[in-house]
């Protein structure tokens, strides 16, 4: 009895191992926001706070199949200089707009693609 239960026990498992999932293509998007908090606590700002949103990205990623991948992602933030009106003007521009292609150890993007040297 035992043996019998063994047996079927493998083969079902050897069964479902050679089994392949169907790939369904799909994707999603996706938000990052970078914000400051800043609120007095001497003097005169007591009162005051102050909630800024310094940086946003914004973008959608897409599998084609397993070896095409797609990406694009909208850098949204304000310029450098410190004056008070460029706190109010933002500028855009697209920091990743490519297509990766995959396969086993090679890998190759095309189009707007990201340093590789910095991971952030």
């Amino acid at each position: 009895m035992r043996a019998k239960l063994l047996i079927s026990f493998l083969l079902f498992f050897s069964i479902r191992v050679f089994s392949q999932e169907t790939f369904e293509p799909s994707g999603k998007p996706f938000a990052t926001l970078y914000a400051n908090f800043h609120r007095g606590f001497t003097g005169s700002a007591v009162d005051e706070a102050a909630f800024e949103l310094v940086r946003g990205y914004l973008g959608y990623e897409y599998f084609f199949s397993p070896e095409f991948y797609a990406k694009i992602n909208l850098d949204v933030g304000s310029l450098d200089d410190l004056s008070p009106i460029s706190r109010i003007r933002r500028y855009a521009y697209f920091k990743n707009a490519f297509l990766r292609y995959s396969q086993k150890q090679l890998q190759i993007e095309f189009g707007l693609i990201s340093l590789k040297q910095f991971k952030l």
